[in-house]
């Protein structure tokens, strides 16, 4: 049995109950407005929103990701993995039930294109919910992941932003259960506490297994060789960095860092699937972005 504080347990179930009303909360909205089409109102269907996660042994499963100390067992870490695994896989509304191959919730240019609209519009009050709870705003996470973690065609995507924007204007406070959440960047909150020193983010890198890759630049290679001594590059014979090498090492994660004009493209990847991406100024603010993912 996996071991889990009944505190905790207790208030991830308020957090998820929480989530499920906020997600009603806002496709009443959508409703109200006028935005989702008669045919594809479901209010039976958005009644039973995430209702999986409050069955006792999936609710213990999602307690795992969350913590009072910042750190949980590889058992926890691979019960929470499974039930958000699980829960994509039965639940249409999660993008990737419509394109991720069934064993993979981390996979990246998902084709999302078949998910009827009837979904798209409950995946937008779930976003919103979600984007309430953290504090965020949702058109951010938009940006961030239509197009590079998912692919929608255009009347998808005119769906989420006319969603989103009439949402927007609803959106509560950011709420604070009292625990850390453990994304595939648990190491975030310690890092944070520590200022990002490179000294430090450079220990976890080489103690997680991880690589970084380099393209196209040797300056790019220099400065981080610089900063990670350790870590294992991967070159071609003539000792430029080789940008379409996918390798594993370690926990099967590594990273890439692609220079782009006067910016860094960072990709952190696990096995054949991008997890994360993002574009930054500085080489200190790839040091900071590698340090977020590690697991």
């Amino acid at each position: 049995m996996i071991d889990v504080d009944p505190e905790i347990v207790e208030i991830c179930k308020k957090r998820v109950i929480d989530h499920i009303k906020r997600v009603k909360f806002f496709y009443n909205k959508l409703v109200e407005a006028g935005i989702i089409p008669e045919k594809d109102i479901d209010f039976a269907r958005i009644a039973k929103h995430d209702a999986d996660k409050l069955e006792p042994y999936n609710l213990k499963r999602q307690a795992c990701r969350f913590t009072k100390t910042g750190t949980v067992t590889s058992e926890q870490k691979e019960a929470a993995n499974d039930v958000i695994r699980e829960h994509i896989k039965k639940n249409p509304h999660h993008s990737e039930f419509w394109g991720a191959p069934s064993d993979d919730q981390f996979s990246t240019n998902i084709d999302c294109t078949k998910t009827p609209d009837t979904y798209m519009y409950e995946l937008a009050a779930d976003w919103m919910a979600t984007a309430e709870e953290r504090g965020t705003k949702c058109m951010d996470w938009y940006n961030k992941h239509v197009g590079k973690r998912w692919i929608y065609n255009e009347h998808q995507c005119d769906i989420l932003k006319k969603c989103i924007n009439l949402l927007d204007k609803y959106q509560g406070p950011k709420r604070d259960y009292g625990l850390s959440y453990l994304s595939p960047g648990q190491m975030n909150k310690a890092i944070k506490e520590k200022k990002m020193e490179v000294e430090y983010a450079k220990s976890l890198l080489t103690e997680h297994g991880y690589k970084v890759i380099l393209k196209e630049s040797a300056s790019i290679r220099d400065a981080i060789q610089d900063a990670y001594p350790e870590l294992d590059y991967v070159v071609d014979n003539e000792g430029e960095a080789q940008g379409s090498a996918r390798f594993c090492d370690g926990d099967g994660h590594y990273v890439q860092v692609d220079k782009v004009d006067d910016a860094y493209n960072v990709m952190v990847w696990q096995g054949k699937n991008v997890i994360e991406d993002d574009t930054v100024d500085s080489i200190e603010g790839v040091v900071d972005f590698i340090g977020q993912y590690f697991n």
